[in-house]
């Protein structure tokens, strides 16, 4: 009881804070966020598990790639196994807009489990020898992937660090496992998705 009082209190006060920045900003702020972030996306930790919920979410405008371009902030949770096992996990997702829509390409930290690894295909090499190592980039169109991820894209790619990074359906979607939305860092992982896009050009 003790410590489900300890999280129900962390949980209104990261909202709080949430809010609080997103007031300060001109965004908008659901706290139960918008069933239709629920299952949104198709790729892990996404459409796994039950109990899956989009909630404390964000919604404004951030400039990059030449304009001001719509994005979306929210914590992720999803329920896996049962009974004495059952385990509450949480995500971290920032998705922004982007100029044009490319085919699925995926990018994740080397040794994640993904459903997707199979069914896109081999792992695209961009010749860094660091990047190569820490990330597994592929994607539906190969060369695609190839193309987009040039020298600029991987330096700004690396600065943000994600767990998982995906171009899908017109948006650039960044993802941290393991956590909820620090309002503090939020601001600064917009930025990185955001110099990700600038990288990128009016092609992706």
């Amino acid at each position: 009881m003790a410590a489900r009082w300890v999280k129900r209190r962390g949980d209104v006060a990261s909202s709080t804070a949430l809010q609080a920045l997103a007031h300060g900003r001109g965004w908008s702020y659901l706290a139960q966020g918008d069933r239709d972030w629920d299952d949104r996306w198709i790729f892990a930790p996404f459409g796994t598990g039950q109990h899956r919920r989009a909630y404390h979410l964000i919604r404004g405008q951030v400039r990059c790639a030449g304009a001001a371009r719509e994005f979306v902030a929210y914590d992720y949770g999803y329920s896996t196994g049962g009974g004495q096992t059952r385990m509450r996990r949480h995500a971290r997702v920032l998705a922004v807009r982007t100029p044009a829509t490319v085919p699925p390409v995926l990018l994740r930290r080397e040794g994640a489990a993904d459903r997707l690894t199979a069914a896109f295909g081999a792992d695209v090499q961009v010749g860094d020898e660091a990047f190569d190592r820490r990330f597994w980039l592929t994607g539906t169109d190969l060369g695609v992937a190839a193309a987009l991820y040039r020298p600029a894209v991987v330096e700004a790619v690396k600065a943000v660090d994600p767990d998982v990074l995906v171009f899908d359906q017109g948006w650039l979607v960044w993802v941290a496992d393991g956590a909820t939305w620090d309002a503090a860092a939020l601001p600064g992982v917009l930025d990185g998705v955001a110099a990700v896009l600038d990288a990128a050009g009016p092609r992706a």
